[in-house]
């Protein structure tokens, strides 16, 4: 009877041994996935700041870029302004052996900056696209790896 109850005893500080480490595996979880979502917070965090970070540059270089554009566009104006002031009509009674080159330069400007706006119109939407790509993406995704194409987010 005395070896019954030993083992009985012994069986029941097995058990309660077993249920204390499992207690302690649980907590050791418990910590460990506490970690690693404020690794996870911390790096979304990160990312979203780069992304910001990435479109104001973007932007300000969408501006920068529509700034320079608009000076060439008024210096290009002003080019063909200045030579079309030179141009003189037969009916003016002008120099006849300079009038025609000097309208073709005027109308070679006026081209010229037909096509610089073209050009600048063109990048500016390009960029602006992309900006507006990049905040559809980053707005609507909250999973580890944004912009995925197997993303649930973007699926929506």
């Amino acid at each position: 009877m005395a070896q019954t109850q030993e083992s009985s005893v012994q069986f029941s500080l097995n058990h309660l041994m077993h249920l204390e480490q499992q207690r302690i595996r649980e907590e050791d979880e418990v910590k460990r996935r506490a970690l690693e979502a404020t690794q996870r917070a911390r790096l979304d965090a990160e990312r979203k700041a780069r992304a910001e970070q990435e479109e104001r540059i973007l932007a300000e270089e969408a501006r920068r870029r529509a700034e320079e554009t608009a000076q060439r566009e008024e210096s290009a104006r002003n080019e063909a302004r200045s030579l079309a002031g030179v141009v003189r009509t037969p009916r003016s009674g002008g120099c006849s052996g300079r009038w025609p080159s000097a309208g073709l330069k005027a109308q070679r400007a006026v081209e010229a900056t037909n096509q610089v706006k073209l050009d600048a119109r063109g990048r500016l939407n390009g960029v602006q696209k992309t900006v507006s790509e990049k905040k559809t993406v980053s707005a609507g995704c909250v999973c580890e790896h944004p912009g995925d194409p197997m993303c649930g987010c973007l699926n929506h």
